[in-house]
């Protein structure tokens, strides 16, 4: 599942930030239950979340 936006981007709630928002929070929390695997892209461009569950997963 891709996700896009053309937004001012994260800003400091970046992946792997202390301040990361309570949203990234728990889609991390949801996908790591999965097995999955979630990649973020953010710039002042806009922000891209990526989601990759295995089928089969839970």
């Amino acid at each position: 599942m891709t996700i896009h936006d053309d937004g001012k981007g994260l800003g400091e709630n970046r992946p792997n930030h202390k301040n990361t928002t309570m949203g990234l929070t728990s889609i991390h929390r949801r996908v790591q239950y999965l097995n999955g695997e979630i990649h973020i892209q953010s710039s002042n461009k806009g922000t891209e979340i990526i989601v990759s569950i295995p089928l089969g997963a839970a």
